[in-house]
């Protein structure tokens, strides 16, 4: 959204901890000429040298762009649209202009043809990337997102990772939205078979065919590596709350201290069991490791982008993620 106001004067709507976040971390890129509120004891000050005035539909140049700061956008959207103002062509709320736009919200409170048009404007001056995957996908797309090279190139879209589709209904409208499919760019995603345990149509093969012929893809690793943890089990599902997690209330179990507990012992007996220097032996330790090493290698021997050798090679700096995803 940044691209529909880049370089032209704008206008805040809001005047409360929000705009002036907005208005800290852009007046660098944007000539910020007023704020607008409907709180009138507001009306005549200022804010870091801003002035701060009453939205009156006759005095409004329209070429000056309206981003909307307040939590209260949708009510205030409603206003602007009432003075004669076109939602993304004249205004638009904050979300709509970060690196980062939840595509979800997009669709959810934009037409077709307005989502249309915001990513019309928006491909004048950026590429559009989107990366599905699992609860990682989050971590890794903020941090690409801090890259100033990356974010004068690209606008990443958000999509739901894996797991956060909730029915199949959810999944047909995801799949079906070739307004998405067409616009990508860029393509990071991590691989997912078609046996898995969420939805066949949620594997790689099947939304990588729906892109264009000129989106890059790229495939990343699902870091898997559970070497550090040899007491890690799958967890019963019937332990715990489906709804809670879906590996049931504790997402891992304890292969060591539930066996001690199907056998019989106390809670005092375990602790002094599992305490003790020598319940696990350093060649347990180091095939633990192995193990994972190796079975991580064969699943990365069909993505772009590995991580087997940055941890064979750097045991003690690499942060290790258990993941269930097959």
């Amino acid at each position: 959204m940044k691209e529909l106001c880049q370089k032209q004067p704008i206008a805040i709507y809001g005047a409360g901890g929000a705009a002036c976040s907005f208005f800290v971390d852009n007046r660098e890129k944007y000539d910020v000429v007023t704020f607008y509120t409907s709180t009138r004891k507001r009306w005549g000050t200022s804010i870091m040298g801003i002035p701060v005035q009453k939205f009156v539909k006759e005095e409004h140049k329209k070429e000056h762009f309206i981003v909307i700061a307040s939590k209260d956008w949708k009510q205030i959207s409603g206003t602007l649209v009432e003075s004669g103002l076109k939602f993304v062509e004249d205004f638009a709320p904050m979300w709509m202009m970060e690196d980062v736009v939840e595509y979800t919200e997009l669709r959810k409170y934009c037409t077709e043809k307005q989502a249309a048009e915001y990513i019309r404007r928006l491909k004048q001056k950026k590429k559009i990337a989107v990366m599905f995957g699992n609860c990682q996908t989050a971590i890794l797309q903020k941090m690409m997102s801090f890259h100033s090279d990356f974010r004068k190139a690209y606008t990443f879209f958000e999509v739901p990772a894996f797991y956060e589709y909730k029915s199949e209904a959810e999944i047909n409208e995801f799949k079906g939205d070739r307004l998405l499919w067409e616009s990508i760019d860029l393509l990071i995603y991590q691989h997912l078979d078609k046996d898995n345990h969420y939805s066949p149509h949620l594997a790689s093969e099947y939304f990588i065919s729906k892109v264009g012929d000129k989106c890059h893809k790229i495939c990343i690793s699902i870091p898997c590596f559970d070497g550090y943890f040899p007491q890690l089990a799958p967890c019963p599902r019937n332990w715990g709350d489906e709804d809670f997690c879906q590996g049931g209330l504790f997402a891992q179990g304890d292969r060591y201290i539930d066996g001690l507990v199907q056998e019989g012992y106390s809670v005092d007996e375990i602790i002094r069991i599992v305490s003790a220097d020598d319940f696990l032996t350093e060649q347990e330790v180091d095939d633990c490791c192995n193990r994972s090493l190796e079975e991580l290698k064969r699943k990365e021997q069909i993505v772009d982008v590995k991580i087997y050798d940055y941890i064979r090679d750097h045991p003690k700096f690499c942060v290790n993620l258990h993941c269930g995803v097959e």
